[in-house]
């Protein structure tokens, strides 16, 4: 059969095509979207994600491993054709380049040792707190919102995710729900909360190389018809909730597939 998606007249995507590969980058520290498990594999959500948009495109895919700080160069030099590693979107990243519609949505939480779970329960048990101090990472949008609701807070930026641990000055850390639920899963000593009494969604979208409208409007489309055909909720269910893709499939799990467990 041929691929799914019809080539355009000129722009990113037939580069693409000239070029026989779909260049795609991930990012590092992005689980449960792109990351090396124990076997050395570059596997996720987006990882499986880039591969059916090959398939579609009916070309072999050639994954870039890339720092966050660099992703407005990389994607602004069009040094990739798509990042697919979980990106939230937010309006410096639509600014500084061309995004895709949203894919998937992640809720805000709260990462906290276990024991102090109820003091974050919700945004004015928080408030009641006072001055704590909260780690998130550089996202200038969410960081502001939460300094909206908690404005006595300190909200320090944490350089990645290895700096979420218990016992380092910083009370809790502000993360995806989807993200923080792998780290509580790794130290039995954290727990995620999302705080009741308003709920911030963050979407994740794809950066994609140039101001090619044509490039976008194919990526849309895809998301839409991965998201009709049941792909996306397959690998949500997947790579976030631990459901096995098929009854055949041993169930994905944190401990052997990441950190290379056995019993």
């Amino acid at each position: 059969d041929g691929p799914a998606i019809a080539e355009g007249e000129g722009g990113v995507l037939a580069q693409v095509r000239r070029r026989g590969r779909l260049r795609v980058g991930v990012l590092d520290d992005s689980i449960p979207y792109a990351f090396t498990n124990d076997r050395q594999q570059l596997v996720g959500l987006d990882v499986e994600m880039a591969s059916q948009l090959g398939r579609d495109l009916g070309v072999p895919v050639a994954f870039s491993r890339m720092r966050l700080d660099d992703l407005d160069r990389v994607v602004s030099a069009g040094s990739v054709d798509i990042v697919m590693s979980g990106v939230r979107a937010t309006p410096e990243r639509a600014a500084a380049f061309t995004l895709s519609a949203p894919y998937l949505e992640e809720t805000l939480a709260v990462v906290v040792p276990d024991a102090a779970r109820r003091d974050y329960a919700s945004w004015d048990t928080i408030r009641a707190l006072g001055h704590v101090t909260l780690g998130i990472r550089n996202l200038p949008y969410y960081r502001d919102q939460v300094q909206q609701l908690l404005p006595e807070a300190t909200i320090e930026t944490l350089p990645d995710l290895t700096a979420v641990r218990p016992g380092t000055g910083t009370a809790a850390f502000v993360l995806a729900a989807e993200r923080g639920a792998v780290l509580a899963m790794i130290d039995p000593r954290l727990t995620v909360v999302v705080p009741e009494g308003g709920t911030i969604k963050m979407p994740l979208a794809y950066p994609l190389a140039g101001a090619d409208p044509a490039w976008r409007r194919v990526i849309d489309t895809w998301i839409a018809l991965k998201r009709s055909d049941g792909t996306i909720g397959r690998l949500y269910d997947h790579w976030i909730r631990g459901q096995a893709a098929t009854p055949r499939q041993p169930r994905w799990s944190i401990l052997r597939d990441v950190l290379g467990w056995r019993r």
